[in-house]
C-alpha cells in the first residue's frame, strides 16, 4: 500500500481490519500486522484498529474461520460460550501483540482507536435478547483490555458506554451518536462497491463523494473514514457471498494495483485540505444553521478568535442557485457544498472537479546515491516513451504511470521502488530542487543569492510613544518562525532533476593575451590578468538549450570580460548562405545566482561581441582584468587604499573604525585626512574624474552594525561620496552615493543623512550587510589648494545612529543563532523613530501632560472627605492612599521622580484602585461590620492577585465592576436573609389566589418604598453619570490622547465614587424593613 500517498492526501490514520480468517494465528509474511502497524507509525500516519472479529459478506464464510463450525455447541456471533471463547482469545491476542510492542498511543504509539465487532445491528435485533448480552458481552471484554484507547462499534445503535457506536453507509448527515457526549463518527464511507460476477462495475462520482463528506462534517462530523480508500485484491479463495469477484477495486482513490485514480484522489485531497484549514472553527464551536432558500442552508461554524467558517450548501439535485451570505453573493451548483474558511472566500466546491491529472515535477527513490548519469539518462528515456494524456506532456495516462514505474524497477534496480512527488522536485530523504527559493508571507523569492539572509519582524514601523498605559487595548502577535531553503545538494548541479551541470571555469595568470592587445586595454591591466576557461575545449550548442557557467571574482576587480571564440556550425547548413555571423549566441550574467532569459543582471550577443562588465562584484559571476596592488580605474591610475580595522574602546560593544595604514593617520582617533591619499590624476584627462577608492569589511556577525560617514572641512567640501557593496562603485554602479544635500540616496531606507552641509557631510548606512565595502571619493577641483581647507574623513561601524540623539539608550541584542550582534534605541518618553530624532512631545507638552497626569488625582479628596464625615474610615484610607499612590505612579511613569521601585508603584496604583471601586460598592449595601471585614479580606486577595499577575490587562476593568456588583449583590441577600428570619407574618399562606397576589404588591410596593427612602437617588444619578464618562473615556483613550483622557479617568472615577457614597441615605436600619408583609 502506498502510504506516501495517504499522507499526500492530508490524512492522518490508516484504518485497518484483523482478518480473523487469517490471522488465527498466522502473523508472518503478509500477515505480520506488527511490522504493517510500525510501518505506518514510520510514514507518521496513526491507525484504527479494526479487530472485530472483522465479520463481512465478502470474504471467504463472511469471515469466520471455517474450522469454528466444527466446535462443538458453537452458535456464531451470539450469547455462546464456545463462540465467546474462541472470540475473546483472538481479541487478546491482537491486544497483548500490540501491547507487547507498545504500539497503542497510550504507550507512544500509533493507534488511536479500536474495533470490537462490525456491524452488529441487524443481527442484534434479529438475535433478540441474546444478541443484545452478547453485545454487551463483547463491549465489556473490550473496554476490560485496558488499552487506554476508545472502542467503537459501527453500525450497532445500543452501543453500551463506554464504547462509541459509529455510522456505515453511503451518507451519514443524519446519524447522531447514542449519548449527546459521544463523538459523531464515519467509519465507512462508502467510496464505491464490490463487483460481482454478471454484474456491472460499480462507480461512484467523487462529487457525490465529496458531497457526502462536506455535509457530514458541516453537521458537526468528528471523524469520517473511507472503505475504501486503497482498492485490494482477494487472493486464494478468500472472496466471499455469492459470486463476488476476487478483484476488490471498490472505485478507491488508489486503486488495488496501488495507482491513483483521477480526478477522484486529487478531489479529495482537496477537501481535506480546506477541511483541516477550518479545523480551529470546527474543533471550539457548534454549527448555526441559516436558511439560504428552500433547498440551500449555510452551516456557519464561529469561534471568536479561533476564526469562523462556513458550509453552503444547494441540495437541489438539478437546479443551482445564487446565494447571498454575510452580503456576497455566491454560485452553487445543484447537489453540492461550498466551503468558506474564513467566512468569506469560496475555496472549494464539492461538485466543482478541476481538471487533474498526475503532474511529475520529480521523482523519489529510495536508493537515490546509487544513481549513476546513465540511469538518470534512462529515467529520462522512459518518461519520453510514456504515454500521456494532454499534448502538453505534463500529465500521464493511468497506463502510462504504471508502464513508467515498472520500467523503473524493472531496468535500473531490482529493489527500487519509484514514487512520485506532485509538488515539489524532491529526491526522498535528498533535496533536489532546479532553483533554490524562499517564501516570506506567502511571497516567493525564486533565487536567492548565497550568504545570510536576516528575517526581521515588526509590529509596528514608525515613531510612537513608550510611555505606559494604565490598560493595554492593542493587539498582542505570536509567531513561529519555520525556515526552510531549497536547492540541489550539489552546488554544480541545475534543472528539473539537478541532472544539468554547471561548468567551473579554472583559472590561470597570464601576463600576455594575444586576443586583448589588439584592443585598448592597458598594459598596466595585463600585469594582472587573469584568464578563466572551462575544462571543456568545445561546446555544441543545440538551439534553446543553455549552459551554465560559474566563476568566483575573490579580490576586487575592474573589468571582467566574457567572449566566445571559434564560434561555428558542426555540420553545413542547410541554406548555403547562412554562416556563423547568422548565429545569435546570447550569454546572460546574474551575480550570486543563476541567471535565465528573465533574470539577469547583463547580456550580450557573444557571436557578435565580447560582454564587458567594469567594476564586476565580488562573488560568483573569461577574463578578468585587475589593476596592480593599490592602483584601480579604467586606465589603472587611481589610487585604492584597504582600510584596517581598529577596535573601539568605549561603553557601547562591538564598536569600531576604518583607517588607511601608513598616511600619518593617529590610531588612536578615526578621523584622517584625504588629501596625502589622493592621486591627481584623471581618466582621459577628465578634470572632474578624479578618484580615490577605499575598501573596508564588514566582519561575519557584525551585520546588525552601522557604517557611520563623515567629512568635515574648513572650506568648502569637493568630494563626492559613491558606495557600493562587493565592488568598486561608479557614476552608474552604486548602492548609495552624495553628491550635495539634494542629490544623495533619498529613496533608500537604509540611507539616513544627519546635519549635512557645504563643509560638512554625515550620513549613516543602516545595518550593513557582511562582506567587502567599496568607496568611491570623486575629486571635483584640481585647482584647489589643499593645505587652505584639508578635509578629514571618518570610518566607523556603530552601534546606534547617532547615539540615539541623546533621547535614548543603545540596547543590543542576538539573532536567533546567537552568531550576529545587532542594536537598536530605546527611546524615552518623548521621542521616537529609530535613532529617537522625532520630537512626538515638546517639553512644555511633556511638562502639562505630567501636571494633568498626576494632579487629576487630587478628585480621590472628595470621596475621601465624605467617608471621613460619615466615620467610614476603611474606605477614608482606601481613597486617599488610591490618590497618593495614582499620583506617585504617575510621576514616575512620566520621569519626574520615582519614591519607590516602578513595578511597586504600579502594583499600587491598580491594587488600591480595585480596591476603591469595589468598597464602594460594598459601602452601598447595609450590612453588619463583621460580614463587611470578611467580604473586604476576600476581595483584597482577589484583587492583589489581579494587580499582581497583569495588572493592564483590559479586562481587569470588567472585572472589578463585576466584582463590586456580586458584593453589593451579596450585602443585599444576606440582609434579606436575615430580616426574613426575623419577621412575624401579618397574613398566612392561603391558597386564596387574590389574596397572594396582595400580598406581593403590597411586597413590591413596600421594596420599592425601602429602595426610595435608602438611597438619595439624585446622588446615585450623578454616579451613574459620572460612571458613563469614565467608560466614555476609556473608550477614547489612545498612545497620543492618552495623557488628557486618562486625567479625565481619574477625575471622572473619583466623582462617581464621591456621588455614590452621598447617595446612601442614613437611616438606621432598623426603622428600615424591606419585606413588610
Amino acid at each position: 500500500m502506498p502510504l506516501s500517498s495517504v499522507d499526500e492526501a492530508a490524512m492522518t490514520a490508516v484504518f485497518h481490519s484483523a482478518q480473523w480468517v487469517v490471522l488465527q494465528y498466522n502473523f508472518e509474511g503478509r500477515y505480520d500486522l506488527v511490522r504493517f502497524i510500525k510501518t505506518v507509525q514510520k510514514v507518521g500516519l496513526y491507525v484504527n484498529l479494526r479487530i472485530g472479529p472483522y465479520v463481512c459478506a465478502e470474504w471467504n464464510f463472511g469471515g469466520i474461520p471455517v474450522w469454528l463450525k466444527y466446535v462443538p455447541g458453537i452458535s456464531f456471533r451470539t450469547d455462546n460460550e464456545p463462540f465467546k471463547a474462541a472470540m475473546q482469545g483472538f481479541t487478546q491476542k491482537i491486544v497483548q501483540m500490540m501491547k507487547s510492542e507498545n504500539l497503542f498511543q497510550s504507550q507512544g504509539g500509533p493507534i488511536i482507536l479500536s474495533q470490537i465487532e462490525n456491524e452488529y445491528g441487524p443481527e442484534s435485533k434479529a438475535m433478540g435478547a441474546a444478541g443484545h448480552a452478547y453485545l454487551n458481552w463483547a463491549a465489556y471484554m473490550a473496554v476490560g483490555l485496558g488499552t487506554g484507547v476508545p472502542w467503537v462499534m459501527c453500525k450497532e445503535i445500543d452501543a453500551p458506554d463506554p464504547v462509541i457506536n459509529s455510522c456505515n453507509g453511503f451518507y451519514c448527515d443524519d446519524f447522531s451518536p447514542n449519548k449527546p457526549y459521544k463523538p459523531s463518527m464515519w467509519t465507512e464511507s462508502w467510496s464505491g462497491w464490490f463487483t460481482e460476477f454478471g454484474g456491472p462495475i460499480h462507480q461512484r462520482p467523487v462529487q457525490d463523494l465529496a458531497f457526502a463528506v462536506a455535509r457530514f462534517i458541516q453537521k458537526g462530523g468528528s471523524y469520517v473514514n473511507y472503505y475504501m480508500y486503497h482498492g485490494g485484491t482477494n487472493f486464494g479463495r478468500s472472496a466471499g457471498g455469492p459470486f463476488i469477484t476476487t478483484s476488490y477495486d471498490y472505485d478507491a482513490p488508489i486503486d488495488e494495483y496501488g495507482l491513483i485514480r483521477q480526478p477522484k484522489y486529487s478531489h479529495l485531497k482537496d477537501l481535506h485540505k480546506v477541511i483541516k484549514r477550518c479545523e480551529h472553527a470546527l474543533v471550539s464551536s457548534v454549527p448555526t444553521v441559516t436558511s439560504l432558500g428552500t433547498y440551500q442552508q449555510a452551516h456557519v461554524f464561529s469561534a471568536g478568535t479561533a476564526g469562523c467558517a462556513a458550509f453552503l450548501a444547494n441540495y437541489h439535485v438539478q437546479s443551482a442557485a445564487t446565494v447571498v451570505f454575510n452580503n456576497k453573493h455566491y454560485d452553487l451548483p445543484p447537489w453540492s457544498i461550498s466551503i468558506l474558511p474564513d467566512c468569506k472566500t469560496s475555496v472549494f466546491n464539492t461538485a466543482k472537479v478541476r481538471i487533474s491529472c498526475r503532474t511529475y515535477y520529480g521523482l523519489s527513490f529510495s536508493s537515490i546515491k546509487s544513481l549513476t548519469s546513465q540511469q538518470l539518462v534512462r529515467i529520462h528515456q522512459l518518461f519520453r516513451q510514456a504515454k500521456f494524456d494532454d499534448p502538453s506532456g505534463h500529465c500521464l495516462s493511468p497506463a502510462g504511470e504504471y508502464n513508467l514505474r515498472l520500467g523503473i524497477i524493472k531496468e535500473l534496480h531490482p529493489d527500487m521502488v519509484a514514487t512520485y512527488s506532485g509538488s515539489a522536485q524532491v529526491f526522498e530523504g535528498h533535496p533536489f530542487i532546479v532553483e533554490a527559493g524562499i517564501s516570506i508571507g506567502g511571497k516567493d523569492v525564486k533565487q536567492i543569492s548565497p550568504g545570510v539572509w536576516f528575517i526581521g519582524l515588526f509590529n509596528g514601523i514608525g515613531p510612537t510613544r513608550t510611555q505606559s498605559k494604565m490598560i493595554v487595548r492593542g493587539p498582542a502577535y505570536s509567531f513561529a518562525a519555520n525556515i526552510t531553503v531549497e536547492a540541489c545538494t550539489n552546488s554544480m548541479m541545475m534543472g528539473d532533476f539537478c541532472n544539468s551541470p554547471v561548468y567551473p571555469f579554472s583559472c590561470t595568470t597570464s601576463n600576455v593575451n594575444s586576443t586583448l592587445k589588439a584592443t585598448t586595454v592597458n598594459e598596466t591591466m595585463l600585469e594582472n590578468l587573469m584568464t578563466c576557461k572551462s575544462s571543456l575545449k568545445t561546446f555544441c550548442a543545440d538551439e534553446s538549450v543553455s549552459y551554465i557557467f560559474s566563476f568566483d571574482i575573490i579580490n576586487v576587480a575592474d573589468e571582467f570580460t566574457i567572449m566566445a571564440s571559434d564560434v561555428k556550425f558542426n555540420v553545413t547548413p542547410s541554406n548555403k548562405t547562412s554562416g556563423a555571423n547568422d548565429i545569435s549566441l546570447m550569454c546572460f550574467v546574474r551575480h550570486g545566482s543563476m541567471p535565465s532569459v528573465a533574470s539577469f543582471d547583463y547580456s550580450s550577443d557573444l557571436s557578435k561581441v565580447p560582454l564587458v562588465i567594469h567594476s564586476p562584484l565580488i562573488g560568483l559571476e573569461s577574463h578578468v582584468l585587475q589593476c596592480p596592488l593599490g592602483k584601480a580605474g579604467p586606465n589603472c591610475t587611481m589610487d585604492i587604499y584597504t582600510l584596517q580595522t581598529f577596535v573601539r574602546r568605549g561603553p557601547t560593544p562591538f564598536e569600531s573604525y576604518y583607517l588607511p595604514v601608513s598616511v600619518g593617520a593617529s590610531y588612536t582617533s578615526a578621523n584622517f585626512p584625504l588629501e596625502p591619499l589622493l592621486s591627481y590624476s584623471s581618466y582621459n584627462g577628465e578634470p572632474g574624474n578624479i578618484w580615490t577608492y577605499l575598501l573596508l569589511d564588514i566582519p561575519r556577525g557584525a551585520a546588525g552594525g552601522n557604517i557611520h560617514v563623515q567629512l568635515s572641512s574648513d572650506v568648502k567640501i569637493n568630494y563626492e561620496v559613491y558606495i557600493r557593496f562587493g565592488g568598486l562603485p561608479s557614476l552608474i554602479n552604486r548602492d548609495y552615493h552624495y553628491v550635495n544635500k539634494s542629490i544623495k540616496s533619498d529613496t533608500s531606507m537604509f540611507f539616513m543623512l544627519y546635519d549635512s552641509s557645504d563643509d560638512k557631510i554625515n550620513f549613516y548606512i543602516m545595518y550593513a550587510r557582511e562582506g567587502t565595502w567599496g568607496f568611491g571619493l570623486r575629486y571635483l577641483n584640481t585647482s584647489h589648494d589643499p593645505s587652505k581647507g584639508p578635509t578629514v574623513m571618518s570610518l566607523s561601524l556603530e552601534r546606534c545612529p547617532k547615539r540615539c540623539s541623546s533621547h535614548g539608550d543603545c540596547k543590543f541584542s542576538f539573532d536567533a543563532s546567537g552568531l550576529t550582534s545587532y542594536s537598536f534605541c530605546s527611546c524615552d518618553r518623548n521621542h521616537g523613530g529609530i535613532d529617537c530624532s522625532i520630537e512626538i512631545v515638546s517639553h512644555q507638552g511633556h511638562i502639562r501632560q505630567s501636571f494633568f497626569l498626576i494632579v487629576s488625582n487630587a478628585a480621590a479628596i472628595l470621596p475621601a472627605y465624605w467617608a471621613l464625615r460619615q466615620k467610614a474610615l476603611a474606605e477614608w484610607v482606601l481613597f486617599t492612599s488610591s490618590g497618593i499612590a495614582s499620583g506617585l505612579y504617575h510621576a514616575c511613569d512620566v520621569g519626574a521622580w520615582c519614591a519607590l521601585n516602578f513595578n511597586v508603584l504600579q502594583f499600587m496604583d491598580f491594587w488600591l484602585s480595585f480596591m476603591a471601586v469595589i468598597s464602594t460598592f460594598l459601602y452601598l449595601a447595609t450590612i453588619d461590620e463583621v460580614l463587611k471585614r470578611a467580604i473586604h479580606t476576600a476581595v483584597a486577595i482577589l484583587t492583589a492577585l489581579m494587580a499582581v499577575t497583569n495588572a493592564t490587562r483590559s479586562s481587569n476593568v470588567v472585572l472589578v465592576m463585576v466584582i463590586g456588583a456580586l458584593g453589593l449583590l451579596i450585602g443585599w441577600v444576606i440582609e434579606l436573609s436575615t430580616k426574613y428570619r426575623s419577621l412575624s407574618f401579618s397574613v398566612r399562606f392561603s391558597l386564596d389566589f387574590s389574596q397572594i397576589l396582595q400580598v406581593i404588591k403590597r411586597w413590591i410596593c413596600n421594596l420599592i418604598g425601602t429602595l426610595l427612602r435608602r438611597y438619595h437617588w439624585p446622588f446615585a444619578l450623578a454616579g451613574f453619570s459620572a460612571l458613563s464618562l469614565e467608560i466614555l473615556s476609556q473608550t477614547l483613550e489612545t498612545s497620543e490622547n492618552y495623557w488628557f483622557w486618562h486625567s479625565f479617568w481619574h477625575i471622572s472615577i473619583y466623582t462617581s465614587s464621591f456621588f455614590f457614597l452621598c447617595s446612601k441615605a442614613n437611616i438606621r436600619s432598623n426603622n428600615c424593613k424591606v419585606f413588610d408583609i
